[in-house]
């Protein structure tokens, strides 16, 4: 037993005689030949100017400090990475394994220079092989770090971004900090991260604390110089197991504002995202602000060339529907239940009271709007797409009640007199992966009434165009005309939209429409007929033909366009004209005020 008593502390003696020699050895040496593996590796020179210091213990304390590599030759800052310290330490327990663990990382002030030359050439084209597993950091730490981005090749871009991982006071938790400042594009640019360390991150044991700021430059009605907020996120990351939680979510996107919670399983074979946001304010303004800004990130003179090639290309085409696929594809691998309430959208139009219910299950999607207030009215909207379907299956139901129309058109600077009320049902559903083919594969209708208003105003604001003198010779040379009621129904197959019944019912004069509207060949082919109720204006009014392509459609008054004798009273529907007029008053309220009660009599009258 003594001699193995002695043997064990002469081993034991011998492992720390060969601990303490390794220790203080002169690690310089290593520093040398690994700075000239790395080179040569990089083609590129690295140095390493300061000491390589080594520590063992349980975990084994490597510092290395002043390293640089040198920078490309056009360039005219001369180092590309400069770091001051880098400081880690690695688990032997788990090297033993065979795992490579950093219990912690430390990197003391690290300077990066990111440059495009004139000719568009990176300076970080390094022959780097990244194919390998990258080793588990525990804890990284980085002190007062520097990077600047510049673009010489379109000179867009001159950005310097500051990153740290702070403490306030000795105790305190860890603090993440990002910043960046700098022109994009030649407009100023600010962005600021504060999150809580990479450590708290990677274990979320507790939510992590998260904000963002977005600031970019102003319109151009504002100062351009003046930076206006983006986009700022504020909110707490939290992981139990594959399940991803973002709570206390405080949204602005300009003066836009979002609220509430999203949560994500990852760990079914399908991704699910459940989400309850609610907004007192959305500006949909600011959202065309924020695609306008992430459109910018690319090259000022490469967009602009995009954008000129779309646009030749634009002309050149004798189509006006889009025919790009909508790419839908990818809501096959995501099942989502969302919830939005929108209390306020002051677009042109002002919508109130907004609920979106969206479930999406195995490439089903439905997307249900039960009612929003809009134009002193209200709007029901349900959409279904089936994405597993190749070509793409869709539906689309609405139901428009009350809605005052001459609300819309001022609010759109038009003359906003009285236009009327209007109301209405459809259903269409479709088949196709593009707006285009949507549209060409269309089936259903639209049932669409409106009571009171003026013809000439109608006419004029809703189609855009300049009818000039075929507008004067339909209302027979009058300013105004003043509209009982307006009854459409455009029955719809496979892409043609047919006008079955228009009528327009004024005091002396009925205006008959008939004709059809073809998506797949993008045809029109529409006559609006007056019927005067006295024979003595017969001849004073003329017909309206509008036909030709969508991109360059015709309005003329045409005497072939002649419908008499081929609609009348007598043939149009009372049913659905009498179940439209209940869209145009509040429920459970009388309806016979309304001028389209008298032409539902005179229909009845008609009949007999």
């Amino acid at each position: 037993m003594t001699f193995v008593k002695w043997a064990g502390i002469v081993f034991i003696s011998l492992i720390l005689f060969l601990i303490l020699g390794i220790a203080l050895i002169n690690w310089n040496w290593v520093r040398d030949v690994a700075a000239r593996q790395v080179s040569e590796k990089l083609g590129r020179t690295l140095i390493i100017q300061g000491n390589l210091s080594v520590d063992w213990s349980q975990t084994l304390h490597v510092r290395v400090e002043q390293i640089r590599l040198e920078n490309v030759t056009w360039s005219k800052q001369p180092y590309m990475f400069e770091l001051a310290a880098l400081d880690f330490h690695i688990d032997l327990v788990e090297l033993i394994k065979g795992r490579l663990i950093f219990p912690r990382v430390t990197l003391i002030k690290p300077r990066v220079i990111l440059e495009k030359s004139y000719k568009g050439e990176p300076n970080w084209d390094l022959p780097l092989d990244f194919d390998v597993e990258f080793p588990l950091i525990k804890r990284l730490i980085i002190d007062d770090s520097h990077m600047v981005y510049r673009d010489l090749s379109t000179n867009t871009a001159d950005i310097t971004l500051t990153f740290s991982t702070i403490r306030a006071q000795v105790g305190d938790e860890e603090n993440t900090k990002l910043h960046v400042h700098g022109k994009l594009n030649g407009k100023p640019l600010a962005i600021a991260l504060n999150a809580g360390s990479w450590l708290a991150l990677q274990q979320l044991e507790k939510p992590f604390p998260l904000a963002l700021s977005v600031q970019a430059s102003g319109n151009k009605v504002a100062d351009e110089k003046a930076l206006v907020i983006l986009l700022q996120l504020k909110g707490y990351l939290s992981r139990e197991e594959n399940i991803w939680r973002f709570t206390n979510l405080d949204v602005q996107i300009g003066e836009s504002d979002f609220s509430g919670s999203i949560r994500v399983d990852m760990g079914s074979k399908r991704l699910f995202v459940k989400a309850n946001i609610t907004s007192n304010k959305v500006n949909l303004s600011d959202f065309v602000s924020l695609i306008d800004f992430a459109s910018n990130i690319k090259s000022e003179d490469s967009t602009s060339l995009a954008k000129k090639q779309e646009k030749r290309q634009e002309e050149a085409n004798a189509v006006v529907l889009p025919r790009n696929n909508i790419g839908l594809e990818s809501l096959q691998h995501i099942d989502a239940d969302i919830r939005f309430r929108g209390n306020h959208v002051p677009s042109q139009v002002p919508v109130n009271n907004l609920k979106i219910q969206m479930l999406l299950d195995q490439g089903h999607l439905s997307l249900a709007i039960p009612d929003f207030d809009i134009a002193s009215g209200k709007v029901q909207l349900r959409v279904e797409l089936d994405v597993t379907k190749k070509p793409l299956k869709s539906k689309i139901e609405v139901e428009i009640r009350r809605v005052q129309l001459n609300e819309i058109l001022r609010s759109l600077e038009s003359s906003g007199e009285n236009l009327g009320v209007i109301g209405g049902q459809g259903i269409f559903w479709f088949k196709g992966d593009s707006l285009a083919d949507m549209l060409a594969s269309a089936d259903g209708g639209l049932l669409m009434i409106m009571d009171g208003g003026k013809l000439d105003a109608l006419l004029v604001e809703l189609s855009g165009l300049d009818v000039g003198e075929s507008l004067v010779k339909l209302l027979g040379d009058r300013e105004m005309v003043e509209i009982n009621c307006i009854f459409l129904d455009l029955p719809t197959k496979n892409g043609v939209m047919n006008m079955d019944s228009l009528v327009v019912d004024t005091e002396d004069t009925l205006y008959l429409g008939k004709g059809s509207i073809d998506f797949a060949r993008e045809q029109l082919h529409l006559v609006i007929d007056p019927r005067p109720k006295d024979l003595s204006l017969y001849s004073a009014r003329a017909p309206l033909h509008i036909k030709g392509s969508f991109k360059a459609p015709s309005i003329l008054p045409e005497a072939s366009a002649i419908l008499r004798g081929v609609a009348s009273l007598a043939l149009l529907p009372a049913a659905p004209i009498v179940g439209l007029i209940g869209l145009l008053s509040e429920k459970n309220k009388e309806h016979e005020d309304m001028r389209c009660s008298g032409f539902v009599n005179a229909i009845n009258k008609a009949r007999k």
